[in-house]
């Protein structure tokens, strides 16, 4: 039976997941920049509680953006050492994927609905999906983006008559954005145990990575090397 753990850190949430004989236990910490005390005892605790080791999973996936700079960094860092440590394969996730499927999971998300994924980018941006079910699990209408938030446009190949869900902190900006959704949540965020569906999707594709190769996914490289340079 497959076992994964599952690392998210991409938000103000720190949350790690390990699944096992079609089961999920997950621990999540409220902790703004607290990922770095919270993660791995979290990972430990969970591991401990699973009765497994590092070695007798199957892979380890993590979400690599778009979100916050740190705590990408951060989550990545964490799941490269333990990956290149116990020899696995590793499996990098969007964000803003892992957001549309909690919706899934929470019923918030029908089928036929389109999820508009937004998490707020700072510096007056915003990092946006679209996103649909297929099947169980959420697909990308279009790549993740980065703009600001008047700039959100939708895919103009959906109906006139399609719904949209709004999920993310992003939604804050509800104000500024061009449509009018059915429902938004600015609270929800992606956690470690949406993670899953997507991971043993990936897995059974062959999509995994060797750790080394796991890069964040800023969607605005420019201004991190911009910042890099000015600091």
């Amino acid at each position: 039976m497959t076992a994964l753990l599952a690392i998210e850190t991409s938000a103000n949430l720190c949350s790690v997941a390990v699944a096992q004989h079609g089961e999920i236990i997950d621990i999540v910490v409220s902790e703004p920049r607290g990922h770095t005390r919270h993660l791995l005892p979290a990972i430990d605790r969970l591991l401990i509680d699973a009765g497994l080791t590092l070695r007798r999973l199957d892979a380890i996936a993590v979400t690599t953006g778009p979100g916050s700079f740190t705590g990408l960094r951060i989550g990545i860092g964490v799941a490269q050492g333990l990956a290149y440590g116990a020899d696995l394969p590793a499996l990098p996730l969007s964000s803003l994927a892992t957001l549309a499927q909690g919706a899934v999971r929470s019923g918030q998300l029908a089928h036929d609905d389109v999820a508009v994924t937004v998490l707020d980018a700072r510096m007056d941006e915003v990092y946006w999906g679209l996103y649909q079910v297929a099947g169980e699990l959420v697909v990308a209408l279009r790549p993740d983006r980065v703009s600001t938030p008047h700039a959100l446009t939708l895919d103009p190949d959906l109906s006139a008559g399609t719904r949209y869900v709004g999920l993310g902190d992003g939604w804050k900006f509800a104000a500024q954005f061009p449509l009018t959704p059915i429902h938004y949540d600015p609270q929800a965020a992606p956690l470690a145990r949406d993670m899953i569906p997507l991971a043993l999707a990936a897995l059974r594709a062959g999509a995994t990575v060797t750790p080394e190769t796991l890069e964040p996914h800023y969607l605005r490289d420019n201004h991190w090397q911009k910042r890099q340079r000015a600091g």
